[in-house]
């Protein structure tokens, strides 16, 4: 274990070997404007294009960039939070519609019971 990175280095702390901990805290900015009414997300087909072309979620590290410089565990915890973020926003929309679609869809069977009667 090195404690002080030195003077040619941006590390504070290097350990040769595993770290053990009960708890770990991190410190980063966090995702919340995901839920601001202002806030301009991919949509669902744009995203689908994003990770299909770049085989990675928006913001997230490659496997590339993580094999070479290790996971910055704070920029890609707020990344995937954003995500999930969006995600939920999409799942509650999507949800609405399903039940829209329910509601017309009883409506329109009840149409057609009333038109065979």
């Amino acid at each position: 274990m090195w404690i002080g990175g030195g003077s040619n280095s941006d590390v504070d702390l290097k350990v040769c070997g595993t770290v053990q901990g009960k708890k770990m805290r991190v410190q980063a900015n966090w995702c919340d404007y995901v839920f601001e009414s202002n806030y301009e997300k991919m949509s669902i087909l744009e995203k689908e294009i994003f990770y299909t072309k770049f085989k990675h979620l928006p913001n997230v590290d490659t496997q590339m960039e993580v094999e070479s410089n290790g996971l910055d565990i704070a920029k890609n915890m707020a990344a995937i939070l954003q995500n999930v973020e969006e995600n939920t926003i999409d799942i509650t929309a999507l949800y609405k519609m399903i039940l829209q679609l329910q509601k017309e869809n009883e409506e329109l069977k009840k149409l057609i019971f009333d038109i065979k009667k």
